[in-house]
């Protein structure tokens, strides 16, 4: 068996990121967070859980990633029904489980999604998919998972719910900077090496310049310092994270208009 530079990206970045996968699991065992508090959530949950199984099932269903994501996010279109229905019967239950509906989906979907989104990812990588594929696809698991460590570790009582409500009230700057787990530093540290390694004289395809993959370093180190810094100063998620989001975005944007 050939084992190839892109192999070997791929079982690192799976095992670091299933390592963190694992750890947010554990402390939402040892928080209670992971446990439904309600009917709904233990609904969403368990559907969730078998229409994964279901997925991985079918060999159509597992091959399309866009088709399996639709179907873990159908209460995503059960909610305007729920809209119209507790619109046209005014019956308040319609939007006590609309309100339900809305804060367990997203801690459900983010604990179960990457028992699909991990495998696939690893895949992705070893097949040497380009890297507008692999490295979008990264990032997004990377934040899914250090959103799902940091919600269940800190803070979050019993309930999914209670979980997305921590994540939106962080964002809002109503509650205290956050201690970065050293598993969360290491797998950010391990993602981040796995893109630029993956980028670097591929098995297929041009490399990419050095110029970029500088300033993609420098970009991504800044952004860091600046978070550092900033989070003892304040504890708005926009001024630690999306400060350097805008300017990092806007670069690319810039250099991707004079290139």
């Amino acid at each position: 068996m050939k084992v190839t530079r892109t192999t070997v990206i791929a079982s690192a970045s799976g095992a670091s990121l299933t390592l963190l996968y694992l750890s947010g699991l554990i402390r939402g065992l040892i928080t209670g967070a992971i446990f439904p508090a309600t009917s709904i959530e233990a609904a969403i949950l368990g559907t969730l859980l078998t229409r994964l199984l279901v997925i991985l099932a079918v060999p159509r269903l597992r091959r399309s990633s866009s088709l399996a994501l639709n179907i873990m996010s159908a209460e995503v279109l059960l909610l305007p029904v729920l809209v119209l229905i507790s619109i046209m019967t005014a019956d308040p239950l319609y939007l006590q489980i609309i309100r339900e509906i809305f804060f367990a989906w997203p801690a459900a979907f983010i604990a179960v999604s990457p028992l699909y989104l991990i495998p696939k990812l690893v895949q992705r990588i070893a097949v040497g998919s380009s890297l507008s594929t692999v490295i979008p696809a990264l990032t997004s698991l990377f934040v899914l998972l250090a959103f799902l460590d940091l919600g269940l570790g800190n803070g979050a009582s019993s309930g999914l719910s209670n979980v997305t409500k921590f994540a939106l009230l962080s964002a809002a700057g109503r509650n205290s900077p956050l201690a970065l787990p050293l598993e969360l530093t290491v797998t950010g540290v391990a993602a981040y090496a796995s893109m630029i390694f993956y980028s670097l004289h591929r098995d297929s395809g041009p490399p990419v310049a050095d110029s970029i993959l500088g300033i993609a370093s420098a970009g991504a180190f800044l952004a860091l310092a600046w978070g550092f810094v900033v989070s003892y100063v304040t504890t708005s998620a926009q001024l630690v994270f999306g400060v350097p989001a805008l300017i990092l975005v806007g670069l690319i944007w810039g250099l991707s208009r004079a290139r």
